[in-house]
């Protein structure tokens, strides 16, 4: 491993499977760095549904990995590399990283650093805050992967459901594959407009959009698409 690693840092995390009132914040030994890993010192952590199945014990044993305790929590973080292993070439200390994995077999992102492999982690963009990059990645990769599967093709007309969700406001976004959209339905937290000009309701969200966005199932059901 190149660069010194701390002892201990403090976690969120769990002894047992169960409800919300078990997870405890605790000091917990620093997850050893392995050849092909990063170690980030965990400056935002992604907060998401499924760490609520997590913490549950759903996804015990998933991917053939045992749970071990304590069980720290999170699946997705940004921060910055403190240390890399010494098979990784990509990235060094200090630079600024976010990362996704599930679930991560070295412990969670709740907790001051993280590890896991060099091929969970990216660069953070420079048009991204790192607050952005922190929450994204499972969101992003989800919405991805869902459009890839799919196997759009250009000019083809497709409905997105909760379009103002975690995944669905990753869909539509321009930068995705702005040839794509022509129909799009959101079911919350979007304020329909004359001339297709969507109104965010919560701070942060782009305003630049130009396909459909409609926020009932009456107003959806006129669409030429649900005829």
């Amino acid at each position: 491993m190149r660069n010194a690693k701390p002892d201990t840092m403090q976690a969120a995390a769990i002894d047992r499977f169960g409800g919300a009132e078990l997870v405890t914040v605790r000091a917990v030994p620093v997850p050893e760095v392995g050849p092909s890993d990063v170690l980030i010192r965990v400056e935002v952590a992604g907060v998401a549904s499924w760490d609520a199945l997590e913490r549950e014990g759903l996804y015990d044993g998933a991917f053939g990995m045992p749970s071990t305790f304590p069980y720290v929590l999170g699946w997705d973080c940004a921060g910055a590399v403190v240390a890399v292993g010494s098979q990784v070439s990509r990235f060094k200390e200090g630079d600024r990283v976010y990362a996704a994995s599930m679930p991560l077999p070295k412990g969670g992102t709740y907790a001051t650093y993280a590890v896991t492999d060099a091929d969970n982690v990216s660069l953070i963009p420079a048009k991204l805050t790192i607050e952005q990059a922190g929450v994204m990645g499972w969101d992003a990769l989800t919405a991805l992967s869902g459009l890839e599967e799919i196997g759009l093709k250009q000019g083809d007309t497709m409905m997105i459901f909760g379009a103002s969700g975690g995944i669905g406001h990753m869909a539509i976004q321009n930068d995705w594959a702005p040839a794509y959209w022509r129909w799009l339905r959101a079911m919350t937290a979007w304020r329909y407009r004359s001339g297709w000009a969507p109104t965010p309701s919560s701070t942060g969200a782009r305003t630049t959009w130009s396909r459909p966005l409609v926020n009932s199932p009456p107003a959806a059901s006129a669409l030429p698409l649900s005829q």
